[in-house]
């Protein structure tokens, strides 16, 4: 699996690979990550969970794609025949595929822009979008089998086995989980706690959950402890028992959204980046967040607003709660199992 993560680039990529890794693993499969050294990275996570890790360079000019492809070139030599290579990176296409192609039985792309060709015979788009079921024909070749939408969304088995215990909410306002993202960089969480102390939440428990390459972190915390109930979480392994406990999230876009949507957790919403964008705008569509808007445009008043309104609006919190829940249906059902067959029953040994 080729992924990276940083500070600027956020973990979803690595988490949504880490995922389909676990999944892949039961199978019986050997997985190694191949992950550049940037600021911030996380491939730690990937050994933690004891999975074989590489680490790329991160000087300044080792990153365009030919350097890249070449050093996963001399990475992957003298190891066994590779029947996967699975590549989840928008950094990355055809040519790069192109040079690793006569290393790997098979190569798989999870994309989610549509935005550039691929030379792959599995190509997987998880999100929820409004485009065509055909945006990626011109940019695959006509073999490649592609899984569209968000029955296929890969989340970690934790968030799959407690969203029994999810099913229940009420409406009611009493902890609110604030989590943009590990690195944070436009600076969301402590416009949050602002918008908490603005909207007079001293009754409501929050959770703060930050990276701990947050560059603010400081700040974070010293505002937070001039909070009552309010506690901050660092780099934490429980993400999906704190969305759980939850009753309304402050967060942004990206994998967290579908996490979130499994586990029927309502979310005021913030665009920190362009590929956030179309995706955040369609779960608006399906009534399961409040976007607010781009980062530089929103103030901590708009949000404080949103959640006076959202506190004396129990049943309109509860409704949004359902319409998330049942939107990850198939996906909850599902669970991984059509990706993962897709992948097992075209493997083969390269030669």
């Amino acid at each position: 699996m080729r992924t990276d993560s940083s500070t600027a680039l956020g973990g979803g990529h690595l988490m949504r690979c880490l995922a389909l890794a676990d999944r892949l693993r039961q199978t019986g499969a050997e997985v190694i990550f191949i992950c550049r050294d940037l600021p911030g990275q996380l491939s730690r996570l990937a050994v933690d969970r004891g999975f074989g890790t590489s680490i790329l360079p991160g000087e300044p000019g080792q990153s365009d794609w030919q350097s890249d492809a070449e050093q996963t070139l001399t990475t992957l030599s003298g190891r066994q025949p590779i029947d996967w290579l699975i590549v989840d990176h928008y950094g990355l296409d055809l040519r790069w595929e192109r040079m690793l192609r006569s290393k790997v039985g098979r190569i798989m792309v999870i994309d989610d822009l549509a935005d550039r060709p691929h030379d792959c015979e599995l190509l997987l788009d998880q999100n929820l979008t409004d485009r065509p079921a055909n945006r990626y024909d011109s940019l695959t070749p006509p073999h490649c089998r592609k899984l569209l939408g968000l029955k296929y969304a890969i989340l970690r088995q934790e968030f799959h086995d407690l969203r029994p215990r999810a099913s229940a909410r009420d409406g009611r306002l009493r902890r609110i989980l604030v989590s943009f993202g590990g690195g944070d960089i436009t600076g969301e969480t402590e416009k949050a706690l602002a918008a908490i102390r603005l909207a007079g939440c001293d009754d409501i428990a929050v959770d703060v959950v930050i990276g701990g390459a947050n560059r603010r972190r400081t700040e974070i915390e010293t505002s937070a402890r001039s909070m009552p109930h309010v506690r901050v979480h660092v780099q934490t392994t429980d993400m999906a028992g704190l969305m759980v406990s939850a009753d309304l999230t402050l967060g942004g876009g990206g994998i967290s959204t579908w996490e979130r949507c499994l586990l029927g957790l309502p979310a005021i919403v913030v665009i920190q980046a362009e590929n956030q964008r179309e995706s955040i705008e369609a779960a608006v569509r399906q009534g399961v967040l409040w976007n607010m808007g781009w980062h530089q445009e929103v103030t901590a008043d708009m949000m404080a607003g949103q959640i006076e309104y959202l506190c004396e609006r129990p049943t309109i919190v509860r409704a949004t709660a359902e319409k998330a829940w049942s939107l990850m249906a198939e996906a909850a059902q599902d669970n991984g199992r059509s990706v993962v067959a897709a992948i097992m029953e075209r493997a083969y040994v390269a030669s």
